[in-house]
């Protein structure tokens, strides 16, 4: 089974004279123990990087993929020049094997969406969204009217999110707000692990609804180990009762259907939707641009608040951005955490980027991107409101007075 050097390839970009390539290593140990949980240690996303003069002559790679090396593993010296395409090897069907088992399991067990109630639940209401401080990743917390909470991605497990959503629960507390001390529904974006290694390690150590959901894309098919791996944890915690429910991505035709999911505000999905066309299982479809795109806003849906995780060019084509729709008051979160590869053309005449759109809109408040040890945030986003400002998050509030903002 083990008949070369087999590596999953997460990410792959140009930094200054090199060529960074992120990366899982595809072992017999790992692919044998994904299913056991315990048997498999957190699985480390590792890096080369190839000098650029060496890149030029090397065949074109692809985001996640498999690819092998059949003999050395000289990556950082030669690229991929002695590599072939894995997706083959008996340890990448195995993994498939491994992920498709648990989306059909989880399947089982969807939670039936109805079309969005007309009752005025949490009309006129305050909410809020954290953003918390988690780095190069992403990770919000929302509080509806009802004081319920949701957390939209859970950045990396070293940056102790489970921590940050205490404080948070405790600065509400003491403020005299409503909120829950326990999460109603976990919504990850896509299957990087800067988006959900951090959820997992919350639903472990957050208490939980009874009718608690998780929302992921399980028509997506990347099965990077980590990925396998963490959707066999979430099972096993799901099977202990920390989760109720899986989302089912409806067909476009009934979107609409998704903003049940948060009775007391408004969810406008604009991707991905399952219309047996454009499902995110194409080999063209990256995964970050399987990310949900979606708008949140109160019970009048005027539009509020986006989150867009890491989409790209081919997620970004689905999202409207027409201003009219937004609320008088927004606050704009770019995809990709503000880097360059989420700033999409999103066309117009004469065209514009997203970045330029939306710092340009009067509409918009509050234009929050990422850390500036991020060396890739277009220069737009490095010039706007970073979460690295608040030592735990940025909290905005929504209100019928308007949109502000405290740090935590």
């Amino acid at each position: 089974m083990e008949d070369g050097k087999l590596i999953y390839i997460n990410d792959c970009y140009e930094d200054g004279d090199s060529f960074v390539v992120r990366y899982e290593d595809v072992t017999k140990e790992v692919v044998e123990n994904i299913l056991k949980v315990e048997g498999v240690e957190d699985i480390e996303e590792l890096e080369a990087r190839i000098p650029l003069s060496r890149m030029y002559s090397n065949p074109k790679v692809y985001v996640d993929r498999f690819m092998l090396f059949e003999e050395e593993f000289d990556i950082s010296q030669n690229g991929f020049q002695n590599a072939v395409k894995g997706g083959n090897d008996p340890r990448a069907r195995s993994l498939r094997s491994s992920l498709q088992y648990l989306n059909q399991k989880n399947k089982a067990n969807l939670l039936e969406l109805s079309e969005e109630s007309d009752a005025n639940t949490g009309l006129g209401k305050d909410w809020y969204v954290c953003i918390f401080n988690v780095g190069n990743g992403e990770s919000n917390l929302l509080v509806a009217p009802d004081g319920k909470l949701y957390l939209f991605d859970g950045g990396r497990l070293n940056q102790d999110v489970c921590s940050k959503i205490k404080k948070a629960i405790s600065y509400f507390e003491k403020q005299n707000i409503n909120v829950s001390k326990k999460i109603s529904g976990f919504f990850i974006s896509h299957c990087d692990g800067d988006h959900f290694r951090g959820v997992i390690e919350a639903i472990d150590k957050i208490d939980t609804t009874q009718d608690c959901f998780l929302y992921y894309n399980y028509l997506s098919s990347f099965s990077k180990p980590s990925w396998v791996n963490g959707l066999a944890r979430i099972d096993n915690l799901a099977c202990d009762g920390k989760i109720s429910k899986y989302v089912l991505i409806p067909e476009k035709r009934n979107l609409s259907h998704m903003s049940c999911l948060i009775p007391s505000l408004h969810i406008t999905w604009m991707w991905p939707y399952n219309d047996f066309r454009t499902q995110c299982v194409t080999n063209n479809i990256s995964s970050n641009d399987s990310s949900h795109c979606l708008y949140i806003s109160s019970r009048n849906q005027k539009y509020s608040v986006n989150f867009f995780g890491d989409a790209e060019n081919i997620a970004g084509s689905n999202i409207d951005f027409d201003p009219a729709k937004l609320d008088k008051e927004f606050l704009f979160k770019p995809s990709h955490h503000g880097r360059n590869s989420g700033n999409i053309n999103i066309g117009g005449y004469p065209s514009v980027d997203m970045h330029t759109h939306f710092d340009q809109c009067s509409k918009v408040k509050f234009f929050v991107s990422s850390t500036k040890k991020n060396k890739h945030l277009s220069p737009i986003a490095s010039k706007n409101l970073l979460t690295e400002s608040a030592q735990t998050a940025m909290i905005f509030k929504f209100s019928s007075s308007g949109l502000s903002k405290t740090a935590i």
